[in-house]
């Protein structure tokens, strides 16, 4: 049983993610390490062929907004810092979306793997920021 294909316009969603990638620009930096943000700036001039989050910076992106979440008390603080993870999520589903455009399900599922990897590699990060 294979997955159903999903359509998706990723030019809309690559316009989308940098509109919100402004709106919620402030806010990232507060959360975000210099790195994360420089990955992000870059998403800002990518388009479709140069759209890259690699799966560490994700993860390390992920990892951020977590001790972030975990420190912050105000439930609408709380809010906004889940609102902005979700476009940055928008973000890594365009990447994988671009990644696997032509890959079958098994080099999809591999790529999903790879990026489980990236966030156990980047484990001894999360232990460092959330506590």
């Amino acid at each position: 049983m294979h997955p159903e294909p999903i359509v998706i316009n990723i030019k809309n969603l690559i316009k989308d993610f940098k509109n919100e990638l402004k709106i919620n620009y402030a806010l990232l930096k507060t959360i975000l390490s210099k790195d994360s943000i420089d990955a992000l700036n870059r998403l800002k001039e990518a388009g479709e062929k140069s759209f890259k989050l690699s799966n560490e910076t994700w993860a390390k992106i992920f990892y951020e907004f977590s001790a972030c979440f975990k420190k912050e008390s105000l439930k609408s603080k709380r809010k906004s810092i889940l609102d902005a993870l979700k476009n940055l999520w928008i973000g890594k589903i365009i990447d994988f979306a671009i990644l696997t455009k032509t890959m079958n399900d098994e080099e999809a599922e591999k790529e999903v793997i790879e990026e489980a990897k990236a966030f156990e590699r980047l484990k001894t990060y999360l232990l460092e920021i959330y506590f």
